[in-house]
């Protein structure tokens, strides 16, 4: 089995990754988030040799980066409209 993580780092919990991956429960791991970014120096998955670490490039397809730009232009006219953005984040509720 092979593990691939492109949503959020900590929706993987790392420790039990590199221990799946010692003992041959997963043959390897992509992963382009991580619980800490950017991912420390010291991290074994940076020299781990059943991990492909991605810095954090998953999203960067023609179509995500247009519909990226598409949103962000949209926020800021109706933000200057004095309208809701979409996809407001409410840090309080993070």
């Amino acid at each position: 089995m092979t593990c691939v993580n492109g949503a959020r780092g900590a929706i993987v919990q790392e420790d039990a990754l590199l221990n799946a991956l010692n003992h041959s429960t997963l043959r390897a791991a992509g992963v382009d988030v991580f619980a800490t970014e950017p991912l420390p120096l010291d991290s074994p998955l940076r020299i781990h040799p059943k991990v492909s670490a991605l810095p954090h490039i998953g999203s960067a397809t023609l179509e995500t980066r247009h519909h990226m730009a598409v949103m962000a232009t949209t926020n800021l006219l109706k933000a200057l409209a004095g309208e809701r953005p979409l996809a407001v984040f409410d840090a309080a509720a993070a």
